[in-house]
């Protein structure tokens, strides 16, 4: 499909009399693209690897409209190999300038480059990556994966049409959810564009995210000038980086942990930092380096309570959006033309959908709809079902434990982490994660060859 040693199948291959070591990869995506690459340059043993998608092959997360949207990071913060932090600045520039000298301009390691140029970058080290291995083979299956459930001496994947695939290892990297999948949104949005875009028919856009931004503007830029309500359960919008970068400011934290505790301190710090002119994203980023310890830390209690009220106010604070964006987007909603609206959609019915209100009352709003909200964390779960979501968590390595006992062989990278431990939310953290996985096992290996 895209290089010989790729097939693009619609059954998984049989398995082999004498296989080498089976790895599934669920998730075409930026993460699951960055898993091969990782498992291809650090795991020194030869391997099979099926990487299993509901809706995109590797890449297409930058095909069409969305891959004109930008990412949410930095160049900077995109590199896709953990040992060279600056690769995707350096990549882009020699591939803007095509000169040695322009690749390493600083200021590229700043802009929001567009999706495409992104999915070009991962293709390209995918590539490269695959041809030193001559040891290894990849099949791209387009499945919906249904559950994950402990099998013979591994896993066995089970798929929505009544296929099985037995794997040694699985890594579930399906950041975007598996219920609302990116590719059939964007879709939506041309399909509205291309038929409606002079239209005043109402538009209720589902979600609050990032995905919601490009949307919006890819609407509003393509000429949609009708009336747009964006439907936020907390009645949040998308956040943005800071317009000049700093570094990290590790905020000060109380002496005995409590989530209680550790918001009012962060809110103190976020404060103290504005007020001496710097800005509140720097606080942020420093608390994402002590997450893991803090978490550790967290009663059950207290997880429970983050999980149920806080959550969707730090992932608002730690998934940004590009300053220049964030202008347009607040520019937007000064207009008449679009509305923030705090409900959850909670069913499509002709003609429109049931909102759930604050108050926990249902309404019945008109308009066609659109769902961009990003759902990773009910995703994770309804594929963890086989081994009890009660219980379930990660380590730094990515493997998932059950009651604090590690499950042999499960790993769960890039966003979708955020369904077991909240602090996975920057491609820089997710590589390193990534990459701490993908060296455990290879440790391991090794420990038991010798």
């Amino acid at each position: 499909m895209f290089f010989q040693k790729v097939c693009h199948t619609d059954l998984p291959p049989p398995a082999a009399s004498s296989k080498p070591l089976r790895i599934a990869v669920v998730g075409c995506g930026p993460a699951g693209i960055i898993t091969i690459i990782a498992l291809m340059r650090r795991l020194h043993r030869p391997f099979h690897a099926w990487m299993i998608d509901a809706a995109e092959s590797p890449g297409a997360f930058g095909e069409g409209a969305s891959g004109e949207a930008r990412m949410n990071s930095p160049a900077g913060e995109l590199s896709a190999l953990a040992d060279r932090p600056r690769d995707f600045a350096l990549w882009l520039g020699s591939n803007m300038f095509a000169t040695a000298a322009a690749a390493a301009i600083p200021g590229l390691e700043h802009i929001y480059a567009q999706r495409s140029l992104y999915r070009d970058y991962l293709m390209s080290r995918f590539a490269e990556t695959l041809s030193d291995r001559p040891d290894v083979t990849l099949c791209v299956a387009r499945h919906t994966v249904s559950t994950v459930a402990p099998g013979d001496g591994g896993f066995r994947l089970a798929f929505e049409d009544g296929e099985c695939l037995d794997s040694d290892l699985v890594f579930l990297a399906a950041g975007s959810g598996l219920s609302n999948p990116e590719p059939a949104g964007w879709q939506g949005v041309e399909e509205w564009l291309a038929g409606r875009s002079g239209s005043g028919e109402p538009l209720l856009l589902a979600g609050d995210g990032p995905r919601m931004v490009a949307a919006l503007l890819h609407l509003r830029s393509g000429g949609f000038g009708g009336p747009i309500s964006v439907l936020s359960p907390k009645g949040l919008l998308p956040q943005p980086h800071a317009r000049i970068p700093a570094a990290p400011a590790v905020p000060s934290m109380p002496e005995e942990a409590s989530l209680r505790g550790i918001v009012r301190s962060l809110r103190r710090d976020c404060c103290s930092t504005m007020d001496a002119g710097g800005n509140w994203q720097s606080v942020m980023d420093g608390l994402a380096l002590r997450i893991p310890a803090l978490w550790k830390e967290l009663s059950r209690q207290d997880r429970l309570r983050y999980r149920r009220h806080l959550e969707p106010y730090y992932r608002n604070h730690a998934v940004r959006i590009a300053p220049d964006l964030h202008r347009r987007l607040v520019l937007e909603f000064r207009s008449a033309a679009t509305t923030l609206m705090r409900a959850t959609l909670v069913s499509l019915v002709e003609g429109g959908a049931i909102v759930r209100l604050p108050t926990g009352e249902t309404a019945s709003l008109k308009g066609h709809v659109m769902d961009c909200r990003e759902d990773t964390v009910s995703a994770t779960e309804d594929l963890l079902v086989p081994f009890g979501c009660e219980g379930l968590s990660l380590d730094d390595q990515a493997r998932v434990l059950k009651c604090g006992k590690i499950v042999p062989g499960l790993y769960v990278t890039g966003r979708a982490a955020s369904a077991l431990r909240p602090d996975l939310h920057s491609m820089t953290e997710i590589v390193r994660q990534i990459y701490r996985a993908v060296t455990g096992i290879g440790i391991r290996a090794e420990a038991r060859q010798g």
